[in-house]
């Protein structure tokens, strides 16, 4: 584990000096596995004379996964990410005597927001292995129960792997802030069962991280929690539905390569920004519905795919399957699409295919099931691809 002790605003971190003497290094997040020529391609890029050097460039969830094209970068400010930081640290009523457990990497909004939010308020973080290697929920339990941390912040998949492994979290743990992508209810109510502290999320790079989260106080509570607005955002819909948000945690711009060379494309701040969630505003909470990309037509009807997601893992509960799984949407000529169910074990995905069937209308059936040595998953868990 690495640890660092942080003193408020002037912790023994470089990032801490910087920030203390007012100092904005520009910093390029990337996840390692990015291809070398790319890397070098965006290093000299942001470099460049025409942008702020101040920037804080994260690679944009969902642009990272086709092979040999430069992810689009969301542009953040420190003025931004501070402001971001902040309101989770009110949010979470978070102090000096909290202990940070990083299990997300420094390139995705939510490990380096952690970091952020301990520096502003000179809480201990300790990062945990999976922070920097693969992920391994072994070796993440050992460092939450030697670390003594209060606080940590996970994704769905993870939490599922806790889980099915039937484990419950130490005593000093007060709150695992869940998000990266919607938590199925199921999983919600299990992690519960096992005495979880878990407080759903709703987040995106574009507004340095958090945007709603269950209040602490929903721990007492039965059901699944409201998403609470934190204090920073005001929170607003289109008339088709599309959630906007308005922040001083807003990005600045967006860089991504087109047939005419890199183009930063500024976001405006005099009007609200549009997101691709849909969602209900109510009151001091947000109900979000999923992303309008999240729509597949198949046979001619649409198919949520989120639902079906969920469904899966609601699926996998039941069974205690542990074989990792993930459905794959592959195009068919006659369908438009056809749900396809990865497996690591062929057994194990033939046994979740009958019940995940039982479950679901005709159209977001599983039609086929295809043994694999491993499935590849964005950095969050997010949506898989098959393995060539």
């Amino acid at each position: 584990m690495e640890v660092i002790q942080n003193k408020g605003p002037h912790g023994s971190l470089e990032l801490a000096a910087d920030l203390a003497l007012n100092r904005r290094p520009s910093l390029l997040l990337l996840d390692p596995r990015v291809d070398a020529s790319i890397r070098a391609e965006l290093l000299s890029v942001v470099s460049g004379a025409e942008y702020r050097p101040e920037f804080v460039w994260i690679a944009s969830s969902g642009t990272t996964q086709v092979v040999g094209v430069p992810p689009t970068l969301v542009a953040l400010s420190w003025q931004a990410l501070c402001a971001g930081a902040q309101a989770v640290n009110e949010h979470l009523q978070v102090t000096e005597r909290d202990i940070w457990l990083l299990a997300l990497p420094d390139f995705h909004v939510g490990g380096f927001g952690i970091r952020v939010r301990s520096l502003l308020t000179g809480s201990k973080l300790i990062a945990t292995a999976g922070n920097r290697a693969p992920w391994n929920g072994s070796a993440y339990f050992s460092d939450l129960i030697a670390s003594q941390a209060t606080l940590t912040s996970l994704v769905p998949t993870q939490l599922y792997d806790l889980v099915q492994e039937h484990l419950t979290p130490p005593p000093a743990l007060r709150a695992a802030v869940i998000g990266g992508q919607a938590l199925a209810p199921a999983l919600y109510f299990r992690a519960r069962e096992l005495g979880w502290p878990i407080l759903p999320s709703y987040g995106m790079t574009e507004a340095c991280s958090q945007i709603a989260t269950a209040d602490i106080s929903s721990l007492g509570e039965r059901g699944i929690p409201k998403l609470k607005r934190l204090s920073h955002i005001e929170c607003g819909a289109t008339p088709d539905g599309f959630l906007t948000i308005d922040s001083p945690a807003l990005l600045e711009g967006t860089l991504a390569r087109s047939f005419d060379g890199w183009q930063f494309a500024k976001i405006s701040k005099s009007v609200p920004f549009v997101t691709s969630d849909r969602g209900e505003v109510q009151g001091d909470f947000l109900l979000v519905l999923g992303r309008g990309s999240d729509q597949v037509k198949i046979g001619g009807e649409f198919v949520n795919r989120t639902l079906l997601e969920q469904t899966l893992i609601e699926v996998r509960l039941a069974l205690n399957s542990k074989p990792d799984m993930a459905l794959h949407f592959e195009p068919d000529e006659r369908l438009g699409f056809e749900v396809v169910l990865l497996s690591t074990d062929a057994l194990a995905g033939a046994l979740v295919e009958g019940e995940f069937n039982r479950r679901v209308s005709a159209p977001g059936r599983i039609r086929s099931v295809k043994q694999v040595d491993a499935i590849q998953r964005d950095v969050l868990g997010k949506r898989a691809k098959l393995l060539n």
